[in-house]
């Protein structure tokens, strides 16, 4: 049985040791410390290789601690098969002057991985004028990589910086697993153990980032020349304009050489001034500007600053920045994050599933941005002197006589407090009279009982409070369309739970909690996608459903139409919503062909589907793996393991309070997005841990 995964090893002599090293290093894995091996000749005739070469690759794993050959007794696997030694092959550059801090801060992340599983860890330099010898041979590597490799002293490689083609393939034909980090997608489609950057996320994410600075133009310098097609799917996506003289991308699809790239983000920054005719009319540039390289950015901004132009208010700039580094501090521009850690993270388990045998995902592995918390973007606020395109939200008109919120009222209609259903509602209004007695300000909570068709025309009563200056500003806990539009008109500040497009508002970022769910299932093995919610609204289905096919394909996950179930009419309520996840689970599960992963919100209608669930002896996770929302306040039972989908009702009541708050104070505000939290839950048994 043990025989069965060792196949003749073929290729030039030269190799076969290395290569038979690595072969009887993963059956003693996969058999595990205190199996028994098959007999050297049997070993021998499996591998294709001399008694004499097998005789060489024991001694050297015996040497390490993997295996034990005794006399007359056998060979055995020893603790030590559990060892793992990595090699990092970084790019001789990556301390340069002009380079991002990136490649030290990985190398620091890598380590402490390493140190974290217990794996025994190497760093090699590429130098490609140092080349070394293997077996008296010339290979493209420095001494030092190809003596380990020769040794079979490395089990794995991971490779960042791909400076050159030529080690890689050789790299790659040592029979060691090799994870490579790569920033085209495009060129890499069909290479095993490949970890990309994603900048489709990142460019999607500058877009929302600039377009809630209140840009509605936006141009971008790119490292990439197939950054130009996803940043033209943006556009669309945020409703965007652009022109071609705002888009700057390389020449050719190959990255810039390391030497060229100063002289490079500098030209490019000066043309892009030069061709808009910047110093004859300061109109011509676009409201905001992507760019998609942190280095790049600092070199264009120095040519801005040379000619005049003011960063922040002449033009607002989102850059791709890695998180933890200070190569944009002294900048006053936006920023979208890869995290150093995430990347270390998936190279090691791209490897690791590759050393352990497993089958790999879909290549390459995307490495998405940092998600922006809402409490980033409150701290970004619009610029007051923004030429044009900035939508900002009303100053209090008793902001000159009063600096301190002393009284709020947060109204409600009375549906939201007779409704047993509405659990969320009833909490907020808890945590905001809570935070605000906490800070010293008075709250009144008005109960709207007026009859439905009444509570669509301005409220008399809390319209004199507010001209009495009885109140300060009016939380809105429910943001019904035609409650919104008379409380718009009240002379006071206000801030909504509103699904509306209002610099005053503060909603859930739907598009984010798909795509954290999203990711959760593909990092879980999923490979299709199943939607029970009640979002959206029927005459917006189709781009809806489009932007979640888009979403889901980035993570590898297939989605079809009959698996997204939506009420078919809007405007469900109360038990109905409960009603809808009971009776949509058994539409979905009785499928010929179903997804295995499966998101459901709002938390009534996972309610249903949970009985459901029970109901036709459906075992999550085995049978299907589910992604399900849940309010804070609110934990309903679960009986099995699942991955929620956080609402904090304190966060909610934060970002309404601190509407009214710049609103009081004089200054500007934009819509808030709350982001979910995400959490692993294994069972009505234990507490959800935070990931």
């Amino acid at each position: 049985m043990s025989l069965a995964s060792l196949k003749p090893i073929s290729g030039p002599a030269r190799r076969k040791q290395s290569a038979g090293i690595n072969a009887l290093l993963a059956l003693a894995r996969k058999l595990g410390p205190g199996a028994k091996l098959p007999t050297t000749r049997e070993l021998a005739k499996a591998l294709g290789i001399t008694g004499a070469t097998l005789t060489r690759c024991l001694e050297n794993l015996e040497s390490r601690g993997v295996l034990r050959c005794l006399q007359g007794s056998g060979i055995y696997v020893e603790k030590g098969v559990l060892d793992r030694r990595i090699g990092l092959v970084f790019g001789y550059n990556i301390f340069a002057e002009e380079e991002s801090a990136f490649g030290g801060q990985i190398l620091k992340y890598c380590a402490t991985r390493a140190a974290d599983r217990h794996e025994y860890f190497s760093f090699f330099l590429d130098l490609p004028v140092m080349k070394g010898l293997m077996n008296g041979t010339e290979v493209p590597a420095h001494q030092d990589l190809s003596d380990a490799l020769k040794q079979g002293k490395l089990n794995g490689i991971i490779l960042v910086g791909r400076n050159s083609v030529e080690q890689e393939d050789w790299l790659r034909s040592q029979g060691v697993p090799v994870a490579c980090a790569e920033a085209r997608r495009g060129a890499v489609s069909n290479v095993p153990g490949i970890v990309c950057f994603d900048y489709e996320s990142l460019v999607f994410q500058g877009l929302e980032r600039l377009k809630r600075a209140g840009c509605k133009q936006v141009g971008l310098l790119a490292v990439l020349r197939e950054h130009e097609e996803m940043f033209r799917q943006g556009l669309r996506k945020f409703n965007l304009s652009t022109h071609e003289k705002w888009i700057f991308t390389p020449p050719t699809e190959e990255p810039i050489p390391q030497t060229e790239r100063r002289d490079f983000h500098t030209h490019v920054a000066r043309k892009f001034l030069e061709l808009n005719n910047w110093k004859k009319d300061k109109n011509s540039l676009p409201d905001g500007l992507i760019i998609t390289d942190d280095v790049m950015t600092t070199g264009a901004c120095a040519v801005f600053a040379d000619e005049g132009l003011k960063i922040g208010e002449d033009l607002i700039i989102c850059s791709q920045a890695n998180k933890g580094s200070g190569t944009l501090d002294p900048l006053d521009v936006l920023r979208v994050e890869f995290d150093p850690e995430d990347m270390a993270t998936a190279l090691f388990d791209v490897l690791e599933t590759m050393m352990d045998g497993d089958a790999l995902p879909p290549s390459p592995h995307l490495l998405t941005p940092v998600p922006l918390s809402e409490e980033t973007d409150r701290q970004e606020p619009l610029k007051a002197g923004r030429r044009k395109h900035h939508a900002s939200g009303k100053a209090s008109p008793i902001a000159k006589e009063a600096s301190k919120l002393e009284r709020i009222a947060i109204y409600t209609p009375i549906d939201s407090i007779s409704d047993p259903t509405r659990w969320f509602a009833k909490t907020l209004i808890a945590e905001l009279q809570q935070m605000l007695d906490s800070q010293g300000i008075e709250s009144q909570v008005w109960v709207d009982s007026r009859p439905a068709e009444q509570r669509n025309t301005l409220w008399k009563e809390l319209e004199n409070s507010a001209h009495r200056d009885e109140i300060q500003g009016v939380i809105l806990v429910d943001g019904d369309t035609n409650i919104f539009a008379w409380a718009k008109t009240l002379p006071i500040p206000i801030a909504a739970l509103t699904s509306e497009d209002h610099p005053c508002a503060a909603t859930f970022d739907m598009w984010h909690m798909f795509e954290l769910g999203m990711q959760s299932l593909a990092k879980k093995g999923c490979r299709s996608l199943g939607l029970i919610t009640v979002h959206p609204m029927s005459e917006h289905y189709r781009e809806y459903f489009d932007v979640m096919i888009e979403m889901a394909s980035r993570y590898g996950l297939e989605i079809k139409n009959r698996w997204i179930r939506i009420p078919r009419q809007p405007g469900l309520s109360g038990w109905d919503l409960e009603r809808f996840g009971f009776e949509e689970f058994p539409a979905l599960w009785k499928q010929k062909d179903r997804p295995d992963g499966l998101i459901i919100e709002p938390d009534i209608v996972v309610e249903g589907a949970i009985t459901a669930m029970l109901q036709l002896r459906v075992n999550p996770p085995d049978d299907i793996k589910l992604v399900l929302h849940r309010n804070e306040k609110h934990p309903y039972l679960l009986p099995f393991p699942a991955t929620l989908l956080v609402t904090s009702e304190r966060e909610y009541a934060k970002a309404l309070l601190d509407q009214i708050k710049r609103q009081v104070e004089g200054k500007p505000v934009s819509r808030i997005l709350v982001r979910h939290k995400l959490q692993e839950y294994a069972g009505d048994t234990s507490t959800p841990s935070k990931l």
